[in-house]
């Protein structure tokens, strides 16, 4: 084994020696994530189910290409680059997407497998940038990436879900997350390697077209309360504060200026 090297954990062991379950998980993957964001984006409850295996699956295939020294940081950094917008404004939360994060986990990684402590310094530094999933991502990748045994990798995990689970208030549909780590009786042929690689930001670019053209309004989760004019029958005045989403019945008038009337929440 070479010097500062990562041993190879159970989980990824049993995926490398597998491609036909590798194929498994990454079609798995960016299923369970569409599935997820299309039932965020329309508020369909029950596709958010299927959609809680989406980050461990991408964490622990992620982890596998970390160990196999293939990260090309560049590349992982353009690919959060081009789906920052139509993720800031499908989602409305000032944050950075999930990429950066892997990004900023294989920086950190690559700098105490070489111990590289000024690295590791910057890398934990920037996980206090806000980002999707926060601290909850890079615990499982961490838990995927130093843990070698397979019953700890599931203890800690399971234990990590239950814990964000309960300290960030999200559904308890969360706990399906837990068995990840297990689906290891699946078999497919490989997605193309271009498909997975930029399917993120492709799919978020698809999704934000088509809400656009739904809502008729394209507005980010930054700055104070503005209007713009939605595109129906009667029209209407639509204002936007932060996540907060309001209506204003009083007919568009492009002379009328902004005002600081209270309107009904709907």
């Amino acid at each position: 084994m070479a010097e500062n090297s990562v041993p190879v954990t159970a989980t990824q062991h049993t995926i490398a020696d597998r491609p036909g379950l590798r194929n498994a998980w990454q079609w798995l993957a960016m299923m369970t994530m569409t599935v997820d964001h299309i039932g965020y984006l329309y508020n369909i409850s029950a596709l958010r189910y299927a959609g809680r295996l989406g980050m461990p699956l991408y964490a622990i295939l992620f982890v596998i290409t970390i160990q196999k020294h293939q990260i090309h940081l560049k590349r992982i950094l353009l690919l959060g680059l081009l789906s920052q917008v139509q993720y800031l404004y499908i989602f409305q939360e000032p944050q950075l997407n999930i990429i950066f994060g892997f990004a900023i986990f294989a920086w950190t990684a690559e700098g105490i497998r070489k111990q590289n402590w000024l690295k590791v310094t910057i890398g934990f530094l920037m996980m206090w940038i806000p980002i999707s999933y926060g601290w909850y991502l890079y615990f499982t990748l961490g838990t995927f990436y130093w843990l070698n045994n397979k019953i700890a990798q599931c203890s800690v995990f399971a234990v990590l879900i239950v814990i964000y689970t309960y300290l960030s208030s999200v559904h308890p549909r969360q706990l399906l997350a837990i068995g990840v780590p297990f689906l290891t009786r699946l078999k497919a042929p490989r997605p193309n390697k271009y498909l997975y690689r930029y399917f993120y930001p492709g799919h978020l670019l698809i999704l934000a077209v088509l809400y656009y053209f739904i809502t008729g309004t394209f507005t980010l989760p930054f700055g104070n309360r503005y209007k713009v004019k939605s595109y129906q029958t009667e029209p209407y005045y639509y204002y936007y504060d932060a996540n907060q989403f309001y209506e204003d019945t009083m007919p568009y008038d492009m002379n009328v200026r902004e005002t600081d009337d209270e309107t009904d929440e709907i």
